[in-house]
C-alpha cells in the first residue's frame, strides 16, 4: 500500500468514526479487531493496519428501499429487459452484503406475481403502498427511514429497472468509507443530456459542479474512479444524517416539474436548479388535461421559486454527490443501455439465477427470458 493510499485510508477511518459516533450498538458482540480499531480511532493514531480498514464494510450498514411497480411504461427498452432480470441482478448484489445489508420492497400498483413475492419475503420485508405514481412512491420511500426508526449508515433508494453488477452494493459501502466527504452516492453516471433535453429543454440547462478536493478531483477505489457529478436519477444512496436533514427539501422537489430527480441533486448540493430567467419555461406537459393546466402551472412556479431559494444553503449543508467510472449499475432504457458490456452482464445474471438456491422459484422463468429471440 502506497503512503498516499495509507493516508486516504487513515483519513477515511477517522472521518467515519466522527460521523458514525463510534456506533458500538450496531455490533452485538464486537470481536477483538473492532475494539482495537475503535481504540486506534480514539487515539487518532497515524498508523492504520490495512486489515482494520478491510473490516470497515462489516461495520457500515446499508438499508435498501427497493421500489417495485407491478406495471410497465412505454419507455424504449433493450431487448433483454425485464423487471425480473433487474430484480435478480439486484438480489445478486444484495446477497454479497451478507449481514451488512437489509432490504425493504416497497410495492406499488398491487403485489407482484406470487413467485417474485415469495423471493422478496425471503430476502427482506415487503410493504405495499397505493401511491399510484412514481412521484408518490418516491415520496413514500423517503419517509420510511424516519417513520420506521431505521439506523443504518447508508440508505439506497432503488428503482426496479436497473441492472446491477455483482459487487455494486459492496462497492457503495467501500465508497462511503473511502470518500467520507461525500453525502450522496450514485452507481452510474450523471443523467444523460438526451434525457434532460426530453424532460426540460430550457428550464434546466447543464450545471458545472466543483470537483472533489483530491488529487485529480477523484478517488481511485478498486479499479474505479469516483468523481463528483451534478445529478443522477431516482436510484441513489445517501448517508443517514444527510437524509435526516434533507428529507423535507427532497420532498419539495418533485412538485416543481421537469426532471425532479435532477432538481433534487442540484438543490442538495447548493445549486439553483432553475435559472430565474427560465422560471416559466416548460411548465406544461402536452398530456396535461386543459382544465388542470393553469393550476399545475401555478404550483410548479411556486415550487420552483421555493427550491431555488432553498438551494442557497449554508456551506456545512451543501452536499456532495459522487459516482464511479466505470459504472456499477445501468438503467435499462435506450439509448443509454445499448452497450455490449451490459448485454453480457445480463446474460451472466441469467446464468447465475439458474444456479442460485435463493431463486429456486424464479429459476424456470428467468431461463425462459434467455430464450427470447435475439438473446
Amino acid at each position: 500500500m502506497s503512503p498516499n493510499d495509507a493516508k486516504v485510508r487513515s483519513d477515511s477511518i477517522a472521518m467515519l468514526a466522527l460521523k458514525c459516533k463510534l456506533r458500538l450498538s450496531l455490533i452485538e458482540k464486537p470481536p477483538l479487531i473492532e475494539n482495537l480499531l475503535l481504540v486506534m480511532l480514539i487515539l487518532k493514531g497515524s498508523w492504520i493496519d490495512p486489515r482494520l480498514y478491510d473490516r470497515l464494510p462489516q461495520m457500515t450498514r446499508l438499508r435498501v428501499i427497493y421500489r417495485f411497480y407491478a406495471g410497465e411504461n412505454a419507455k424504449p427498452r433493450p431487448h433483454c429487459y425485464s423487471k425480473r432480470l433487474a430484480f435478480v441482478s439486484f438480489l445478486r448484489a444484495f446477497e454479497a452484503l451478507g449481514d451488512a445489508g437489509r432490504v425493504v420492497f416497497l410495492c406499488d400498483g398491487g403485489l407482484p406475481e406470487e413467485d417474485i413475492l415469495h423471493v422478496m419475503r425471503q430476502a427482506g420485508e415487503v410493504v405495499c403502498t397505493g401511491s399510484g405514481s412514481s412521484r408518490n412512491s418516491y415520496l413514500a420511500a423517503l419517509k420510511m427511514p424516519r417513520k420506521c426508526g431505521w439506523q443504518e449508515d447508508i440508505f439506497w433508494f432503488a428503482e426496479d429497472d436497473y441492472l446491477y453488477t455483482p459487487d455494486a452494493l459492496m462497492q457503495l459501502i467501500h465508497a462511503a468509507n473511502a470518500v467520507p466527504e461525500a453525502d450522496y452516492f450514485a452507481l452510474h453516471a450523471s443523467i444523460d443530456d438526451v434525457y434532460l433535453r426530453g424532460e426540460c429543454q430550457t428550464a434546466q440547462p447543464p450545471v458545472w459542479v466543483e470537483p472533489l478536493h483530491r488529487p485529480g478531483g477523484e478517488v481511485r477505489l478498486d479499479g474505479r474512479f469516483w468523481r463528483r457529478i451534478d445529478s443522477t436519477a431516482s436510484t441513489f444512496g445517501m448517508r443517514r444524517e444527510a437524509l435526516r436533514q434533507d428529507e423535507r427539501l427532497l420532498r419539495l422537489c418533485p412538485w416543481s416539474g421537469c426532471a425532479w430527480d435532477h432538481t433534487s441533486c442540484l438543490v442538495a448540493q447548493g445549486y439553483e436548479p432553475y435559472p430565474w430567467r427560465h422560471l416559466f419555461a416548460d411548465l406544461i406537459v402536452p398530456s396535461t388535461p386543459r382544465n388542470q393546466r393553469l393550476r399545475r402551472a401555478a404550483v410548479k412556479i411556486a415550487m420552483r421559486v421555493i427550491v431555488n431559494l432553498r438551494s442557497h444553503r449554508r456551506p456545512s449543508q451543501r452536499r456532495m454527490l459522487v459516482s464511479p467510472d466505470p459504472a456499477l449499475i445501468a438503467h435499462m432504457e435506450l439509448p443509454g443501455f445499448d452497450n455490449a458490456c451490459w448485454h453480457k452482464l445480463a446474460a451472466e445474471t441469467i446464468r447465475w439465477a439458474a444456479e442460485a438456491p435463493c431463486l429456486a422459484g424464479l429459476r424456470g422463468l428467468v431461463l425462459d427470458h434467455a430464450n427470447r429471440p435475439g438473446e
